[in-house]
């Protein structure tokens, strides 16, 4: 975006937009101003949810775009400058590539199960300026954490269908600029806007399971590996764990990664590719579905797996990161 207009008239419309800003919100975002541009310049629009006030500025609009402001800040410092042209210019942010990839990272882990509705929905929880999504079907979990700018106070925890949050990718996908995330009132639907896109989506009502305490604190092996290379090998030799539960096995031993999988009519795949093992050797079974689903989404060139036994859930995450997390419990097989 970047506009050029007078700063009086700028002044002015912010003051009386200003007035539909209530002190006592406790949705943040709604001390801030949606800033957009229009055919007539520049739209400036302000709500509390109960009233909202839309003020027109006349404008040179050189670049199309919108995003938001904290009220009180702009007006305070739009009052200050000299009445020559104010050119405003928005830097491109990442905001919404950044919760568009949160939700590609965690919407596939959530239940498709209708007898459990609470499971069929993305856990987002907002507290002390960090968002944090969170999705399990029982059988794995994955969790993704990033920043959220003006959430400094707010405090919420809600559950949105996975179903609406996988359209949010594709609604929101291209448009410029931060994503505004509106709750109602009435804490029953959830408003994500960006540009001159939005989704509306209801809430899930109930309470979302401890994800917490099924993250493993520590872990006597430490595997890492390329995550394309591993893409691939779980990729083939899957194909042969068709016709049993989609079940491969991984053997982990120093410097090896060795994945195999068995059909009784067609025979044994197995193969092996150069790691960074760390810890105990181990044998460990997974569904070659879920361990896909994580290597497709974890946008990093290497991927980390932790495992502390046969039994215990595994985990997989970028190399010495922790703003992504996928956890998946193991299958029991016999191990030869």
């Amino acid at each position: 975006m970047k506009v050029t207009c007078r700063p009086a008239v700028l002044g002015q419309a912010l003051q009386v937009v200003s007035r539909a800003i209530s002190s006592r919100t406790t949705l943040p975002i709604l001390n801030n101003i949606l800033i957009e541009t229009t055919a007539e310049g520049l739209a400036l629009t302000a709500t509390n949810l109960e009233i909202g006030i839309r003020k027109l500025v006349p404008a040179e609009v050189a670049a199309e775009g919108s995003t938001t402001a904290p009220a009180r800040l702009l007006t305070d410092f739009v009052s200050t400058l000299p009445d020559d042209d104010l050119e405003m210019t928005l830097d491109g942010a990442t905001a919404l590539d950044d919760l568009v990839g949160a939700v590609e990272q965690t919407q596939m882990a959530a239940s498709t199960d209708e007898a459990r509705p609470v499971l069929t929905g993305v856990l987002v929880q907002v507290q002390g300026g960090n968002l944090t999504l969170a999705a399990t079907d029982g059988h794995r979990l994955a969790v993704r954490k990033l920043a959220a700018a003006g959430a400094t106070d707010l405090e919420a925890s809600l559950i949105v269908p996975a179903r609406a949050l996988a359209e949010l990718s594709r609604v929101l996908k291209g448009e410029p600029g931060k994503v505004e995330v509106i709750i109602s009132k009435a804490r029953n639907q959830v408003f994500f806007r960006a540009g001159s896109s939005e989704l509306t989506s209801r809430l899930i009502d109930g309470k979302y399971p401890n994800y917490a305490q099924v993250i493993p604190s520590k872990s006597s092996t430490k595997v890492k590996v390329s995550t394309g290379e591993l893409t691939q090998t779980v990729r083939a030799v899957s194909l042969f764990a068709r016709d049993s539960a989609n079940v491969i096995r991984v053997k982990a031993q120093s410097g090896v990664l060795t994945l195999s999988a068995t059909t009784n009519e067609v025979g044994d795949s197995k193969a092996e590719m150069t790691a960074d093992v760390d810890g105990s050797d181990i044998q460990i079974a997974f569904n070659a579905r879920y361990v896909l689903d994580a290597l497709g989404v974890i946008g990093e060139d290497q991927v980390e797996l932790l495992f502390d036994g046969p039994l215990s859930p595994g985990l997989m995450r970028p190399p010495g990161k922790e703003h992504y997390l996928y956890v998946i419990m193991p299958v029991r097989v016999a191990m030869s």
